[in-house]
């Protein structure tokens, strides 16, 4: 997969790539989780079981509704 590295903070550009790589609204724990990819600190498949675990937290959120 190709990932767009950005500079500096979670600037609201980062925040919309967040948004469109991860399907979700940006947490402090995805991006976490992004950073800690981006720099080797966890596996692509560390990264996406938390964005597994996060489809599946939505899924049982809106059966609730």
């Amino acid at each position: 997969m190709d990932r767009v590295v950005g500079l500096g903070g979670p600037q609201s550009g980062q925040v919309f790539q967040q948004t469109l790589w991860t399907g979700h609204k940006p947490t402090k724990r995805t991006f976490e989780m992004l950073c800690h990819d981006f720099s080797g600190w966890a596996s692509e498949s560390e990264l996406l079981a938390h964005i597994r675990k996060l489809d599946e937290q939505k899924k049982a959120k809106s059966k609730k509704s």
